[in-house]
């Protein structure tokens, strides 16, 4: 059964949430107490996977490594053939991954960025919108892009673009049984919201770079959606929790959306801790640090997962054993941000709503 929830006063499940996320709509995320309460205590019970190191994990159609991925084996689907196949659609905005370059580059200046992102109105006024959104709080209405970068940061406005380079990739027509881009959207917009939280809450780090990764980390799985659709639909029927996805995804199509984000984000120029991110976040590993982008990505998706903020229905989320004793140690200071993070989505609204037709 789906999770509960209140928007306003009416009771909601959550994929009615997914939808509540339009601009035209008002609302206010709040939990029933009980259910709150009982997702809090549930930290304290984290299921462990204690079983071999990653390279050891058995699967069918695996090869035995995962270096066969690149191996372009006859008839296999590489993670390079479909992000190739993905870009030359040009489904991306041009300008988005330019600016996105721009930025990246140290060398930048700030007149080859005012310079670029004046060519596309359209996403200087969503940008515009989204910076005097409740989200930033500012005091001060932010007029100009040079206005919004000397407020809220580079990296920020990095984020916005991005974002919102995503929005209409994510969104579509009607919700399918199998998957939802709007439900993988939201489960997104949680992640990248809640690894913000427990980088600036929990270890008082800047926490632009781990929201990037939060928003791109499943990237991966639009491009399977929509570069080799009826083998990603096999995948989305064939999962259960007795296995990873990204089993399932080596097996059925040839590679993974984990290894496919982490050549996107490669591409893009992203930082290396995103890309690192991007690519391991389903990993279980021994000596992840909990300060690492990797490790707060993976507590985040756990936290968003007994949400029911999950890609695909049911989907569980494991911990690396490292990451467990830490919530553990911090228990209190966790139940806090799962108390606070359906506000925090509830101010993000402008910054994930989708674009008005």
């Amino acid at each position: 059964m789906p999770s509960l929830f209140f928007i306003g006063a009416c009771l909601v499940t959550t994929k009615a949430l997914e939808n509540a996320f339009s601009i035209a709509t008002e609302f206010k995320v709040t939990f029933l107490t009980a259910k709150a309460g009982a997702i809090s205590h549930s930290l304290s019970k984290i299921p462990i996977y204690r079983g071999r190191s990653e390279a050891e994990i058995p699967f069918r159609g695996a090869a035995g490594s995962i270096n066969w991925l690149y191996l372009g084996n006859k008839g296999m689907v590489t993670a390079e053939g479909l992000l190739k196949k993905f870009t030359t659609a040009k489904t991306l905005p041009h300008i988005a991954i330019r600016l996105t370059k721009l930025i990246s580059d140290e060398n930048t200046t700030m007149r080859d960025f005012d310079k670029m992102i004046k060519m596309d109105p359209t996403l200087v006024l969503r940008i515009l919108r989204v910076a005097n959104s409740p989200y930033y709080g500012l005091r001060q209405k932010v007029n100009s892009i040079s206005r919004a970068v000397v407020i809220i940061g580079i990296n920020n406005l990095r984020n916005m673009i991005v974002t919102e380079a995503l929005k209409d990739i994510f969104k579509e027509s009607e919700s399918k049984d199998t998957f939802s881009r709007n439900r993988l959207w939201l489960h997104c917009a949680a992640v990248s919201i809640c690894s913000q939280m427990i980088m600036e809450r929990i270890f008082c780090q800047n926490g632009e770079n781990v929201f990037l990764c939060g928003i791109l980390h499943d990237i991966g799985m639009i491009v399977e959606d929509q570069t080799a659709h009826d083998l990603f639909t096999q995948v989305c029927k064939a999962y259960n929790n007795s296995r990873k996805i990204t089993d399932y995804e080596k097996e059925i199509i040839g590679t993974d959306h984990c290894e496919i984000g982490y050549l996107l984000a490669k591409d893009w120029l992203l930082p290396v801790e995103v890309q690192e991110g991007i690519q391991l976040h389903h990993n279980m590993i021994e000596d992840v640090s909990p300060l690492s982008i990797t490790g707060v990505i993976q507590m985040a998706e756990y936290i968003v997962s007994q949400l029911d903020y999950t890609p695909i229905s049911g989907m569980n989320a494991l911990l690396s054993l490292p990451l467990a004793s830490h919530i553990r140690e911090n228990i209190k200071e966790y139940k806090t941000i799962v108390r606070d993070l359906p506000d925090e989505m509830s101010k993000a609204k402008d910054l994930y709503s989708p674009h008005e037709e």
